[in-house]
């Protein structure tokens, strides 16, 4: 049984990742790092039989060899600590679990991949919609053929407002220094990881506009280029409700994505529609999806060609991501100029 420590006690580890690790019994969480007394005291009452640490620092001090009592650590803290969390993990010679976004930068991301695989460690990043029922039947309706092959997918994120953490006065999505970006490095890195998990193909290229607030990038509307086909993806905090719907174009039909529901058109026919109980717009926690998660995980510590397909897949994440902040602050020192 993997034993695990988590770092960072905030609304995911609360509302999905606790859920989910106590429903499988193939894991078993023996410490919890959090700065926060209150989210420790919390943790206390959700894992009593976890040690507390107000840091992973203070949990490596504590622990002799670190490896000899726990296997990996799942990192749920706030991004800016991801690459830091990482490379202590690795360090130790753990494996890692780590929430989104993996790494802020192309360079942390390199770093770490050189370090797992030094160690020889997993490092695997939570890249959990692709257990959302209904993605999960889209990408079996693509690799089935059922609109022929894919030309261009659209996809469309509407909030109202970020994700609500921990401390609602402090809301790290809105501050870049922790969270790296604004809605293109929170709800992209999962757009485009969906991107290329069900276009099958690596992206060639990405091109986007941004909307800022202040240095928070608050709306991006973004097309990516793929062998064959292309995809347009469209992010906002500022819709007057929460929302999702996309479309995948085939070259012998389409299927729509209305939040809740598949509409599968091939060639002419009539729609064939697939429902489901949750809408994607539905919360922001879903135990359900991680479990599927952690599943994925354990196949990748068993399997060396999984965990490095789902690394490179994360590196491509944040090389798009990367490229497109860099390319929209160039154009916007251009448009200052006299």
């Amino acid at each position: 049984m993997p034993k695990g420590a988590i770092i960072g006690f905030g609304e995911v580890c609360e509302r999905a990742h606790i859920p989910a690790l106590k429903a499988d019994r193939d894991y078993e969480i023996v410490a919890v790092c959090d700065s926060c007394i209150e989210r420790r005291s919390l943790a206390a009452r959700l894992l009593p039989a976890a040690k507390l640490f107000p840091s992973a620092e203070a949990m490596t001090s504590h622990f002799s060899k670190l490896s000899s009592v726990i296997d990996f650590v799942d990192i749920a803290a706030p991004p800016h600590l991801h690459a830091e969390s990482s490379l202590l993990a690795l360090k130790h010679g753990l494996h890692v679990l780590c929430e989104k976004p993996l790494t802020l930068s192309l360079k942390e991301f390199e770093t770490i991949r050189r370090e797992a695989s030094r160690r020889r460690r997993v490092v695997f990043p939570v890249h959990n919609w692709k257990h959302a029922p209904l993605l999960a039947k889209l990408r079996e309706l693509l690799r089935e053929r059922a609109v022929g092959g894919v030309t261009h997918i659209e996809w469309h994120v509407l909030r109202s407002q970020p994700s609500v953490t921990a401390h609602a006065k402090a809301n790290w999505r809105t501050d870049r220094r922790l969270s790296g970006g604004g809605i293109l490095m929170d709800h992209g890195w999962h757009a485009l990881y969906l991107l290329q998990w069900l276009v099958g193909k690596k992206p060639l290229s990405a091109h986007g506009v941004l909307k800022c607030s202040g240095d928070t990038d608050r709306e991006a509307t973004c097309l990516i280029e793929f062998p064959g086909s292309t995809a347009l993806m469209h992010l906002t905090w500022n819709a007057p409700g929460r929302g999702h719907w996309g479309v995948v174009y085939g070259n012998e039909g389409r299927v729509e994505l209305q939040d809740d529901r598949l509409l599968v058109y091939h060639r002419a026919s009539v729609p064939h529609t697939y429902s489901f109980q949750q809408p994607l717009s539905h919360g922001s926690a879903h135990p359900e999806w991680f479990r599927g998660t952690l599943l994925d995980f354990k196949a990748a510590l068993a399997d060396p060609a999984a965990a490095t397909a789902a690394l490179d897949e994360a590196g491509r994440c944040i090389a798009l991501i990367e490229g497109l902040y860099g390319r929209s602050a160039a154009l916007r020192e251009e448009a200052a100029l006299p």
